[in-house]
């Protein structure tokens, strides 16, 4: 292996089970029918990653818990360098590419090298995160099996380029040679480098290896003269890394300048007039920079600092050259708007990205009308701090609650998010502060039940909790005020998995009005199903009394699943819901609780039945069977007291999928 010195052994064992430990994500994982590489370069991969990784290990005598980025980064420079010198041309998506349909997407346009980059934004977006020398029991399991594994051989690469020498070869070299007759460290690594190197390079182990500190570099204001051009470079985060800056005359690359950690306070850069026409910072991505949407500055035309608008289908990864705006069809549907199609307009990109927006314009066939609506988002992170991120937030929304008659609601909102010192630990805080502004139209329809027309309520939720799979927890402490009415509202939630995959959860809901001049039950707490004046769940027939679509059951407030005759409370309402697991998706669930109304005694509720947990959050059917009604089950229309839960909104199916890496 090149750069890589003598082995100890002459013989290295390679077979499909080392590269099963340590594959090629996403290669790994695609059917040999639709793969868009030749098999005989997957197979030339393969043997690479486990061979490579097989010939370190057994060459590198270190603590691969504590010094596991050493493997890590050496492998993966290596990778880097080989595909560069064997497969130049070699895109990320490989021949899927070269289809007309999939050539104008950036994603078809990417690097095979790119994916390490991606891999560490990915989590960097995320404020997930870690230092490389962070010990390996401590990293999240993305981290530890791709995100830490690719910044590491990126780290190097970028070493490399920075040195623009043998230097990092010979380093890694020697410190191979060295582990043949003793157990080494970082710090001999570090020390060999050093030696070996004619720059400063503190930066790169406090900066790039000890910390997870988030590196942004941008293009701030041009000042022009007589004859030259002057444009200033900031520095967005802590960290002191160095960066090169590329100047460019009709897309010829003209020169390239390191700036070094020495230059970093207050730099800029001095070119004379019409020598360049756009200037790039670090124009590929061995760099684990946050952000490289700031990254280039064209120095022509009076909106020079604006990116053209680029429109694509679906999604794609981010393009830094322009603007990209993502649009595809959605179709929603409920009973008063009937079927919902929508044309979803929105920057979301395949890896998150501080700012995003969503545009949501809806025709309702059902009214046929207009509708929609709108989602406007920013992510102030702050990495390596305990309050680690506040998102601020604006929505809007604009359907039908009942026949002929819509609504408005806009709520602008903040959420402040803390963690453990621990990224790993599941436990999590938060604190989501909003204002929710309702305007509905009148509807004669609704005339019965006296419901306001225009409100706004205040709603302030702290919240904690542990998600750990065996065994898990949440508190929601939630106070409202509106001009009618001031509740406390509290919620714990508990489950927890047996070895024997046996599971029992417990939910207790207790909510108490603090004042209520309300004369109508539209702010009352809900047994059994919620009124939901907030506007927050998706109900498909929220003012359905009978039929269907009263069926429809979202666990919240009370959380009963049989229906009552009075099931609304004004002054309080305490619930205890349980249920315990039988066989696989079959569960038992049983729900006990009181609650009162102005000038009645209290009342006592309870309920049981059958469980069908098909998919959890996403298709759920509850089937009654005993409560203070009597024997459901005996009922001559027990259908209509089936309930069930169903949900069309497809991240909540996704997030199934994905929440096993975060």
């Amino acid at each position: 292996m090149k750069n890589s010195g003598l082995q100890k052994k002459k013989k290295i064992i390679v077979s499909q089970v080392d590269y099963d430990r340590n594959p090629f994500y996403g290669l790994n994982q695609l059917p040999s029918f639709i793969s868009p590489f030749p098999n005989s370069f997957l197979y030339e991969l393969k043997f690479l990653k486990a061979y490579s990784q097989n010939y370190l290990k057994q060459n590198l005598n270190i603590n691969l818990r504590k010094d596991h980025y050493l493997l890590n980064g050496i492998q993966n420079y290596l990778l880097i360098n080989y595909i560069e010198e064997n497969y130049p041309d070699l895109k990320l998506v490989g021949t899927l590419g070269n289809f007309k349909i999939t050539k104008s997407y950036q994603l078809a346009k990417a690097e095979f090298n790119d994916q390490y980059f991606l891999a560490y934004l990915l989590m960097g977006r995320k404020n997930l995160d870690q230092s490389l020398t962070e010990s390996r029991e401590n990293l999240v399991k993305f981290n530890e099996q791709i995100a830490s594994r690719y910044k590491a051989g990126l780290t190097f690469k970028f070493l490399s380029k920075y040195l623009n020498n043998d230097a990092l070869d010979k380093s890694i070299i020697q410190f191979l040679e060295i582990n043949k007759t003793r157990f080494t460290t970082s710090k001999d690594f570090e020390t060999i480098l050093k030696s070996n190197s004619k720059e400063n390079l503190d930066w790169f182990f406090n900066e790039m290896i000890d910390s997870n500190k988030q590196i942004d570099y941008a293009f701030g204001r041009k000042k022009e003269e007589k004859n030259t051009i002057t444009i200033a470079v900031k520095n967005k985060s802590e960290s002191m890394v160095p960066f090169m800056v590329t100047g460019y005359k009709k897309r010829t690359k003209v020169f390239e300048k390191w700036i070094k950690p020495h230059q970093l306070k207050d730099t800029s850069i001095t070119v004379f007039n019409d020598s360049i026409d756009r200037l790039a910072i670090n124009r590929d991505n061995y760099f684990t920079e946050i952000n490289n949407r700031n990254n280039f500055k064209s120095l022509k035309g009076f909106l020079s600092s604006n990116k053209p608008f680029k429109f694509a289908f679906i999604r794609d990864i981010e393009n830094a050259k322009y603007n990209q705006v993502f649009y595809y069809p959605e179709i929603g549907y409920n009973v008063y708007d009937g079927a919902i199609i929508t044309l979803a307009l929105n920057n979301r990109s395949l890896i998150e990205r501080p700012f995003t927006y969503n545009l949501s314009p809806s025709y309702s066939t059902s009214t046929q009308s207009i509708t929609g609506a709108t989602y406007f988002n920013y992510v102030f992170n702050s990495p390596n701090k305990r309050f680690f991120q506040t998102r601020v937030s604006f929505t809007s929304a604009y359907f039908h609650y009942i026949e002929n008659a819509s609504y408005l609601r806009i709520t602008p909102s903040v959420l402040f998010r803390f963690r453990e010192n621990q990224i790993k630990e599941n436990k999590s805080k938060s604190l989501f502060l909003r204002q929710i502004i309702v305007k509905k139209e009148y509807s004669p329809l609704a005339v019965n039940d006296n419901s306001p027309l225009n409100y706004s309520v205040f709603d302030a939720r702290f919240a904690i909790g542990d998600s750990e799979t065996a065994q898990g927890y949440g508190v929601l402490t939630n106070l409202q005020f509106g001009d009618k009415f001031g509740k406390l509202i509290s919620e714990v939630n508990y489950r927890k998995l047996f070895e024997s995959n046996y599971q029992i959860g417990f939910r207790f809901y207790g909510g108490l009005f603090l004042y209520n001049n309300s004369n109508t039950d539209y702010f009352s707490f809900g047994l059994d199903r919620p009124k939901d004046y907030l506007f927050d769940y998706q109900f498909y027939g929220r003012s359905e009394s009978s039929g269907f679509f009263s069926q429809q059951i979202i666990i919240a407030e009370g959380g009963f699943k049989s229906k009552f005759v009075n099931p609304y409370a004004n002054q309080w309402m305490s619930t205890l819901n349980i249920t315990s697991s039988i066989w696989k998706w079959i569960q038992l669930y049983g729900d006990i609780g009181a609650y009162k109304n102005k000038g009645l005694n209290p009342e006592f509720v309870y309920d049981s039945g059958i469980h069908f947990n098909l998919v959890p959050d996403y298709f759920e059917i509850y089937c009654p069977v005993y409560s203070k009604n009597g024997w459901e089950i005996a009922d001559k229309n027990y259908g209509e007291k089936i309930r069930f839960q169903f949900t069309l909104n497809p991240k909540i199916l996704i997030g199934i999928f994905t929440r096993k890496w975060f």
